[in-house]
């Protein structure tokens, strides 16, 4: 069984890796100064502290229940409540004593500084830290550039005396690289076009199924977690990806789906409303009845009277 190690403060994180704690909030460490011995059995661990790290050379990595292949330029993102660590890799056909993905270097804070400064009313937007390992994000020799700019920045102030003014200038700091994150996400959605609107094709197809087959009566209204989980996403990526491509949020995107198949359904059977309702996955038709209102500006069955009278014009 793998040891799985409890890092829940940056105190906890340096002390694993032999490093004193310059700064209890955060740290900024350059992989490539440490020497230490790993162990046979790789480690992993519970983070209960924010973390952001830049991969240097190849290895997989365990992240969640996923293993993932680095690439070099490879960010990685790791919210508090995450399991993350090595697991073991071949090296040219044989097994390496670390087992581990070698990162250039890492930027590990505490959620007190978040709960402290003016990063606490931005954290939640920052949805890359609940990503999975399959969704780190890859930069550009330009984006790596940027992101050691901030990182060296960082490991200067906190090897400055602490003074009023260390908490405020670190956060700002440390905001601007996460801003700059989001940035090269966009980017990184913008450039994979093609294989998002598989995506989006693909999310067509599992509803259509969805509906089809009975599902919707048996297990009630798809969610945003569920089509995330078909489609192999998290959800915020997910999320994220909708409202990227198409301008609206998930939930908006699963709500007009729904109003679509009850058109269908209104406009082409013989069903009460009642027993739509139920057929698409609501427990209370009532509530599909507020939402279809709010999203045509009709009842159903004035929907219904509508379509029946266009179609004996």
């Amino acid at each position: 069984m793998k040891e799985i190690e409890l890092i829940d403060s940056v105190e906890a994180y340096n002390r694993a890796l032999g490093l004193p704690t310059q700064n209890r909030f955060i740290s900024a460490i350059d992989f490539s100064e440490i020497k230490i011995d790993y162990p046979k059995t790789p480690v992993e661990r519970n983070f209960g502290i924010y973390g952001i790290f830049m991969k240097g050379t190849c290895g997989e990595f365990q992240y969640g229940l996923n293993k993932y292949d680095f690439n070099e330029g490879t960010l990685v993102f790791v919210g508090p409540g995450q399991i993350t660590g090595p697991c073991t890799v071949k090296d040219r056909g044989r097994e390496s004593d670390a087992g581990r993905p070698k990162a250039c270097c890492g930027i590990l804070f505490s959620p007190d500084l978040v709960a402290a400064t003016s990063l606490s009313n931005r954290i939640n937007d920052y949805h890359f830290f609940s990503y999975d390992s399959n969704e780190a994000l890859h930069t550009s020799v330009a984006e790596r550039e940027s992101f050691m700019v901030f990182f060296r920045e960082l490991q200067r102030e906190i090897a400055t005396p602490h003074d009023r003014h260390s908490l405020n200038v670190i956060s700002s700091t440390l905001e601007a690289l996460l801003n700059r994150c989001m940035r090269f996400y966009d980017r990184q959605f913008s450039s994979r076009e093609p294989l998002h609107n598989d995506v989006l094709s693909r999310l067509e197809r599992l509803l259509d199924e969805y509906f089809a087959s009975g599902e919707a009566a048996k297990n009630g209204l798809p969610t945003v977690a569920w089509c995330a989980g078909r489609l192999c996403f998290s959800p915020n990526y997910f999320g994220d990806l909708i409202k990227r491509r198409m301008g609206i949020t998930a939930q908006e995107y699963l709500h007009r789906r729904i109003i679509d198949e009850a058109k269908r359904l209104i406009g082409g059977s013989d069903l009460t409303f009642s027993e739509i309702a139920y057929q698409i996955g609501y427990n209370y038709p009532h509530h599909l009845s507020r939402m279809f209102k709010k999203q045509t500006g009709l009842t159903p069955n004035e929907y219904r009277q509508r379509i029946h009278s266009c179609a004996g014009a």
